[in-house]
């Protein structure tokens, strides 16, 4: 398990520089796995607008149902939602909008969905690969700018 990991880690890490070499630039796992723009997670303010729920809604429906409602995390501590997340709070307003009631709610989420916390793990590999590409990216540059003082001293 931890061997798959740090192979996992290291291809991202490669991979990383070979789409952004440049230390700073941030690139998220998911952009590798997942090439469609519109696939890529959306803030809560995006979500708030497009699906016309008040942020302070989304959070508090987070809360209810935790574990199963998980959005990523940034490094910063921002939410990001996916399309599945999108889903599920749209699935979530049409029942609510029906009248069901939260409890009802939680068990037709856990029925359809599952528990969240894979999106909650896959965030944390999202946030140790950025860190080990950061590391990797800076460690190129620093071999190469070496390469290229002493290039210059000959």
């Amino acid at each position: 398990m931890v061997q798959s990991v740090f192979f996992l880690l290291l291809r991202y890490a490669l991979c990383s520089l070979r789409y952004a070499l440049k230390p700073g630039t941030p690139l998220a796992l998911s952009q590798i796995i997942i090439m469609d723009p519109q696939e890529q997670p959306v803030s809560i303010q995006h979500l708030s607008l497009r699906l016309k729920i008040p942020k302070s809604t989304v959070r508090f429906w987070e809360r209810e149902f935790e574990g199963i409602l998980v959005p990523l995390r940034t490094k910063g501590g921002q939410r990001r939602y996916t399309r599945k997340h999108i889903s599920m709070i749209e699935e979530i307003q049409k029942l609510r909008g029906m009248g069901v009631n939260l409890t009802e709610i939680h068990a037709h989420l856990m029925k359809n969905y599952g528990s969240g916390m894979d999106d909650l793990n896959q965030s944390k590999i999202d946030f140790l690969a950025d860190r080990v590409a950061e590391v990797v990216r800076e460690e190129v540059y620093r071999f190469f700018d070496r390469d290229a003082e002493e290039m210059l001293k000959q």
